[in-house]
């Protein structure tokens, strides 16, 4: 099992950053952004062959190119759960996951990363991401990382209370 794993920016013709072949290994609270499936492979983030059968829960696969998000070939699938797939330039909810899109918490929305609002963790969550808890009570955390960025709590005050805090 692989918890709370950044991929970025990987290539591979079998896969961008996942390649599966006779396993089923399962990714949990992972991120998988900006890799690349080339010279036409398939699955920028997750290639699923030969009989293997991945499991991806709470997971973010986004912004991969050269292929779909997810393929499977010669007996294979993925199962998905409280994931959000988006921005894939081969597609996201295509091929062996299309029907999975908006069943048992899997979504496709912007992730909102933090990127230069946070050069420290780019792909931490921005406090508005409908990854975050706050925005998916179902699922809770969804990817690798938590709020980085972005909105914060405010709690209500009256003007007595801050004036207090200055004395």
């Amino acid at each position: 099992m692989l918890v709370r794993c950044l991929f970025i920016r990987n290539t591979g013709f079998r896969g961008g950053a996942v390649y599966c072949r006779m396993g089923s290994p399962t990714l949990c609270n992972c991120t998988l952004a900006e890799n690349e499936a080339s010279g036409g492979g398939c699955g920028s983030g997750v290639k699923a062959y030969r009989h293997s059968s991945p499991t991806l829960k709470n997971c973010i696969v986004a912004f991969g190119s050269g292929g779909e998000a997810v393929c499977c070939k010669l007996s294979s699938s993925v199962k998905l759960s409280c994931c959000d797939v988006y921005g894939n330039q081969g597609g996201d909810w295509a091929d062996c996951i299309a029907a999975q899109s908006g069943v048992d918490g899997n979504m496709c929305a912007d992730p909102l990363f933090c990127e230069d609002l946070n050069p420290d963790e780019p792909y931490a969550l921005h406090g508005s991401s409908p990854c975050a808890p706050a925005y998916n009570p179902e699922c809770g955390l969804i990817g690798a990382f938590g709020v980085g960025c972005g909105v914060t709590a405010v709690e209500d005050a009256s003007w007595g209370t801050i004036k207090a805090m200055f004395r």
